[in-house]
């Protein structure tokens, strides 16, 4: 063997020894005080107490220079001012360091993830949340580094490059467990005086599928400013085909006000609250997206769409739709235009039972608004009015004409399995307490003409006084008669009560008698100065 041969082997030994020396040394430090030393720093950079269960090395990673340390078990406790229980429980910590910055006492890591943490918000008297306190005090230590320089850490301190946080949930203090999981962030340059590169991810699990996603740039984090500059993703996806979604050119300080430029798109998304006869809303529309003190205790947004054009089952749906939420509560208003629908089928959407009319609807105006923090808050609070009309329609269970007709000679409430066919209806309609108040209803059909007014309860409920003018036949039974090109008219007031599913239509029978009474009059009368007139 060659001398240089003999140089090059020895030099490659030489090497090896040192590097799993230096491994070695990697080893020995993460026990005992040097456990300690890695503890300190990092709870001294985030500002609050942290334990650990376990801290390890990766020696493949220690030879590449980068040895990769796992921290197990952590727990991240609150700031000061909020409660003893950890702000955070994680599975584990992996990070990435610099191996000369570990003897140096100032740790310099090139990456850390958080794997698998839950996060618990609190507010304190103040109304501020921990996650905000703790993002101060982060902010509070890069000031001071000059604008383009790289993370340097101080003697004692930690500089952190890229922080993860993978697989991530959080729950709020005093309110049920949340169903926020999945949470994904990566923070390419944390640290740094320079905005940093953001992705960040997260889900809602339940028959929703709602997905939250950005991409852009986040800080620098200046005192209690949170800047964000990308793009924002809010999707919703209850089944393989149906999705609504709603991206947002995101600009602002999530610590005060963020806001943008928003799309909406939808596309087969069910609306309504029958499973079996929900309506597909589909199309797009654009509007504007504001967040409010996005991370503190009054974190608000509102969403405005001022013009949206959207098909609700082939009907045509064009309105102003106004969002927002507070505080857990979500308030909201649509108004505009609907039509190219039956109206059997926007009722049956919303209810299982007999909807009570049939037709072609047109709604030419309406404004409807909603407040709550449940479905059934939401329903109790509904409130609005509008004008409708139903085209070649029929009331399935509501025989107007066959109800006068048998009360004809008789007293008392008439339940009918008829129906009344007629040409048009129009009403208009103010919504309050879960009742829907009809005023100025008319409908005309075949041998009748119908107005009134009353209520109909969002339990199905009937309550309808109205007005019919019956001809031909129905008409003559009360004495009524014809005048020269004119048919026989006589009026029939009554009642409408029951349900939709079960009507019970009661003719006045005293007044019909009355109208026939004065019919027959009328008629001997017109008879009698005929006579004298010859």
């Amino acid at each position: 063997m060659s001398r240089t041969a003999k140089l090059l082997i020895g030099a490659l030994a030489f090497i090896v020894v040192v590097l799993l020396g230096g491994a070695l040394a990697v080893k020995s430090m993460l026990s005992g005080a040097g456990k300690d030393k890695i503890i300190a720093a990092l709870s001294g950079q985030l500002g609050v107490s942290l334990k650990v269960g376990s801290i390890d090395a990766s020696l493949p990673r220690v030879l590449s220079m980068t040895p990769a340390l796992s921290l197990g078990g952590i727990e991240i406790g609150n700031p000061p001012g909020f409660s003893n229980t950890p702000m955070v429980v994680a599975e584990a910590i992996d990070t990435r360091v610099e191996l000369g910055s570990l003897f140096s006492g100032a740790p310099r890591i090139i990456a850390l993830e958080i794997l698998k943490p839950a996060v618990l918000i609190e507010r304190n008297a103040a109304g501020r949340t921990n996650l905000q306190v703790l993002m101060d005090g982060l902010s509070k230590k890069s000031e001071g580094v000059q604008a383009g320089a790289a993370p340097k850490a101080d003697a004692g301190g930690l500089a952190i490059e890229d922080l993860l946080i993978a697989g991530g949930s959080f729950q709020v203090a005093g309110e049920p467990k949340g169903a926020w999981g999945d949470i994904n962030i990566k923070l390419n340059g944390f640290g740094t005086p320079r905005p940093l590169k953001a992705v960040a991810s997260a889900s809602m699990a339940g028959a929703q599928k709602v997905q939250i996603e950005f991409v852009g740039g986040a800080g620098p984090f200046v005192g209690a400013a949170m800047p964000v500059d990308g793009k924002l993703k809010i999707s919703a996806a209850p089944g393989e085909k149906t999705r609504m979604e709603l991206d947002v050119a995101l600009k602002g300080d999530l610590s005060t006000v963020a806001k943008g430029p928003a799309k909406l798109v939808v596309t087969d998304y069910p609306v309504g609250a029958n499973a079996q006869k929900m309506l597909p809303l589909s199309g797009q529309a654009e509007g504007t997206v504001t967040l409010k003190q996005a991370l503190g205790a009054e974190a608000a947004f509102a969403v405005v769409i001022p013009k949206a054009a959207l098909t609700l089952a082939g009907g045509q749906l064009n309105s102003r739709i106004e969002l927002s939420s507070k505080a857990s509560a979500v308030t909201g208003s649509v108004a505009g235009a609907l039509g190219g629908l039956r109206i059997e089928q926007l009722l049956s959407a919303f209810s299982v039972a007999n909807p009570g009319v049939e037709g072609g609807l047109t709604i030419p105006r309406f404004q409807l608004r909603f407040a709550g923090r449940n479905a059934g808050e939401l329903t109790d609070s509904l409130t609005g009015d509008g004008s409708l009309s139903v085209d070649q329609g029929k009331l399935p269970k509501m025989d107007l004409l066959g109800a006068i007709t048998s009360a004809i000679g008789r007293t008392g409430a008439m339940t009918t399995d008829g129906a009344t066919q007629f040409a048009v209806l129009k009403t208009d309609f103010a919504v309050a307490n879960q009742v829907v108040r009809l005023s100025n209803l008319q409908m005309e059909g075949a041998g009748l003409k119908v107005t009134g007014a009353g209520t109909v309860g969002m339990n199905k409920a009937l309550n309808l006084k109205l007005n019919t003018v019956v001809g031909g036949r129905v008409a003559e039974l009360l004495g009524a008669r014809g005048s020269g090109d004119q048919p026989a008219r006589a009026n029939v007031p009554m009642d409408v009560t029951g349900t939709t599913e079960n009507p019970k239509v009661m003719p006045n029978v005293r007044s019909m008698a009355g109208e026939a009474a004065k019919n027959y009059l009328g008629g001997a009368l017109n008879k009698f100065l005929g006579g004298r007139k010859k």
